[in-house]
């Protein structure tokens, strides 16, 4: 059976209910006044920072970055699954253009092969020049028969080419004393038996002068058969010369001396370009892999290849400085930025930052220092980049 309270217990039981109330009023603000206080904190902090942001942004371009020698790091390679059998350098060693670093266990064969083709042209040349010498003899004896015939027919010519103009002259003058007593005869100054014995001179030289022609035109003739054999001995002789050329084999063998020369070279590995041997992958014994055999960079020039931002990369001008920072590095490098990418890539570097981007589209940018000496040793060492827009050489 329920008992009845009092009027002034209600009461009591109604002003508690009015002050729970106002309390819970009271909380409620004071909770949505602090929620709006921070919210307008955060929203001043980040207009503070994009503020911020925005002034770095004007004046600087932050990137990552990495060094690497000038004309990049090169991968000395050969032919792969190929041994190594020598060795020539070792890491950390400065190496010459075109010095050896290796040789490959094909070498001592190649070596042979190829001393053997030398030895080959060797011989060649030497039977070459003795024939050579043997036909240039048997030419000179043609050319010495040659002058042989000219010089004592040409001297036979001569004389009897003065006999026959003597006997022209005699005759001449024979007629002119033959027609004189022909004259005389009819005048009968002269007998008959002095016109007939100058009648018969004429005669006589005139046989002469016959005999003097025929006996010039026989030398003339052997002399021509003279000329012609020597011309054709001359003839035989060069075209024995041209032989000795043409059959040597001396052609081919040189041929064959300069594939020797060429597989040899294939089994050294030289330095296309000086530089330091950054790392070894493959040493005596061992077969080339597809990491090469090693590294090679010219470390007395380094730079910073920084990544810049596809959205930056408008700002960024050759000529402008930067400062490279890291911790591997005891105080911050400066250099000069001196080539500006044409392609954009899927950036390779990322930071230690976790809420950095993975997959940010970014620009190559060179940075050449101006201290190569302090990072010798630092290759592909990750940098931070700073591009001072403001600035330039």
């Amino acid at each position: 059976m329920l008992r009845k309270l009092p009027a002034k217990s209600n009461l009591s039981l109604r002003n508690i209910a009015i002050a729970i109330a106002m309390g819970l009023v009271v909380l409620g603000a004071g909770t949505v006044f602090v929620l709006s206080r921070k919210a307008s904190q955060s929203v001043s902090t980040e207009k503070s920072a994009s503020l911020l942001a925005s002034t770095t942004q004007q004046t600087k371009v932050l990137a990552l970055g990495r060094l690497e020698p000038e004309g990049k790091i090169l991968k000395i390679a050969g032919l792969m699954g190929a041994k190594i059998r020598n060795l020539e350098v070792e890491e950390g060693e400065i190496a010459k253009h075109r010095q050896i670093l290796a040789y490959l266990d094909t070498y001592p064969e190649m070596l042979a092969r190829r001393n053997l083709a030398a030895s080959q042209v060797k011989e060649l040349q030497n039977r070459l020049r003795s024939d050579t010498a043997l036909s240039e003899v048997e030419i000179r004896l043609a050319q010495s028969q040659m002058r042989q015939v000219d010089a004592p027919k040409s001297q036979e010519l001569q004389s009897q080419e003065a006999a026959i103009r003597q006997s022209q002259a005699a005759l001449q003058q024979a007629i002119v004393i033959r027609d004189r007593n022909d004259r005389l005869y009819r005048e009968g100054a002269v007998s008959q038996e002095d016109l007939e014995i100058k009648q018969l001179l004429v005669v006589q030289l005139q046989e002469k002068l016959i005999q003097d022609k025929t006996k010039l035109n026989q030398l003339l003739a052997v002399r021509g058969a003279d000329r012609q054999t020597a011309k054709k001995t001359i003839e035989r002789s060069q075209a024995s010369l041209l032989q000795v050329n043409s059959r040597s084999g001396l052609d081919s063998a040189i041929q064959n001396l300069k594939l020797a020369d060429a597989q040899l070279e294939q089994t050294i590995i030289r330095a296309p370009r000086a530089g330091q041997v950054l790392k070894i992958f493959a040493h005596a014994g061992e077969a080339i892999t597809d990491r090469g055999i090693l590294e090679l960079g010219n470390t007395q020039r380094m730079n910073a290849i920084a990544e810049v931002y596809e959205t930056d990369i408008h700002r960024v001008k050759v000529g402008q400085r930067a400062t490279i920072t890291s911790a591997a590095l005891p105080a911050p490098i400066t250099g000069t930025v001196t080539l500006i990418g044409q392609t954009v890539f899927k950036n390779n570097i990322v930071g230690d930052d976790p809420s950095a981007r993975a997959d940010a589209r970014v620009v190559e940018v060179k940075v050449r220092l101006d201290q190569s000496q302090r990072i010798l040793g630092l290759s592909n060492l990750q940098v931070d980049v700073q591009i001072d827009l403001n600035s330039s050489q």
